[in-house]
């Protein structure tokens, strides 16, 4: 006989609108699509539900301060550490990597620019998934997978984890301080986001919820990776309201200067709308088109995903421990995300 998962469903309402209600009530309860869902709608009315649990058996549920490996979300932070040096005149953002990093091996080094960096142009292939069987330091991974027949720089837009990982070591060179130290000191602090922070064991820590990969309708354990590798790339984790406070703290000018946080949200079309560290796009099925900030993350069965109405409270955060959520869905009214971030203007 098959065995059915217990479903736990957990609403928490902290100032709570009929609307927001009724959109979260209406989600789908899949049987393995477990996620923790926290919403902000036009009135300022926040919103939290949670569905699944968090260990194999499927007896313990997520709770509301469940912590979560949160993949390339990490690439935004990365970026605002960037711009805050940008904002203290440290960095430019049409430096060359080539300043500040020594890899004679990697073709156009001299032409690669922080920007193209931080908007994935610098013409570096992605790496291969074999990078995060092993252990690797962040040199090691570049120095593995940068020198990969490159295309010259600016041109087109090449989604990768390199490029976030010579970030990440060219802000250790500016600021003589360990990319942990940066995240600590200069953005978790300051917001004070207590249970977020960056991994740097292959063991999760004992508090991050582990994910799942479901097959044949079976939940299995995910893959074990080297999730330290992803670095300034991938590597962090944290929780719903960590991270509202963090998209808050942007848009507010708590981390950065309103020149750089314009900059920061400026998106190329040409470039898929790909802005820095994230993407900036006018959402079509929300009346007056408002421009959104978008940025997902993926590693194996933790999926996440952060949008928030730069103009505005509008904020949709979704945080999952297995791989039946899809993040990658865009433009799609009835999907999750985007169901939910068009209800909140409502």
């Amino acid at each position: 006989m098959k065995k059915t998962a217990p479903l736990f469903t957990i609403a928490i309402w902290f100032i709570l609108g009929f609307g927001t209600q009724q959109a979260l009530a209406q989600l789908s309860e899949k049987e393995f699509i477990d996620y923790l869902v926290l919403v902000k709608n036009s009135k300022g009315e926040v919103f939290q539900k949670i569905q699944g649990t968090t260990d194999i058996d499927q007896v313990k549920p997520i709770l509301p301060n469940a912590r979560f490996r949160i993949a390339s979300i990490t690439k935004l932070f990365t970026a605002v550490i960037a711009m805050q040096l940008v904002d203290e005149g440290k960095l430019s953002l049409e430096n060359s990597m080539s300043e500040f990093l020594d890899y004679p091996d990697i073709k156009y080094a001299d032409q690669i620019t922080i920007r193209d960096l931080l908007q994935h142009t610098s013409g570096l292939q992605p790496e291969n998934p074999v990078g995060y069987i092993k252990a690797f330091s962040p040199t090691e991974m570049i120095q593995r997978f940068a020198t990969k027949k490159p295309n010259k720089p600016g041109e087109e837009h090449f989604y990768n984890n390199i490029d976030f990982l010579l970030l990440g070591q060219i802000l250790e060179e500016v600021t003589g301080m360990s990319f942990k130290e940066n995240l600590q000191t200069r953005i978790l602090e300051p917001l004070e986001m207590e249970d977020s922070g960056l991994i740097t064991t292959f063991e999760l820590p004992e508090k991050i919820v582990p994910d799942y990969r479901v097959k044949s309708g079976k939940r299995k354990k995910g893959f074990k990776i080297h999730c330290e590798n992803f670095w300034a790339a991938g590597a962090m984790y944290s929780t719903a309201s960590d991270l509202l406070s963090f998209s808050e703290g942007i848009k507010a000018g708590k981390l950065l200067s309103k020149e750089a946080v314009k900059t920061i949200f400026t998106p190329d079309a040409s470039f898929g709308y790909a802005a820095l560290g994230c993407w900036v796009f006018n959402i079509p099925y929300v009346k007056g088109k408002p421009a959104v900030m978008e940025r997902r993350g993926e590693i194996v069965g933790s999926r996440s995903v952060l949008m928030t109405n730069l103009d505005g409270p509008e904020t949709v955060i979704v945080l999952s421990n297995t791989d039946q959520f899809d993040q990658n869905t865009f433009g799609v009214q009835d999907n999750l995300k985007e169901y939910l971030f068009k209800r909140m203007f409502k």
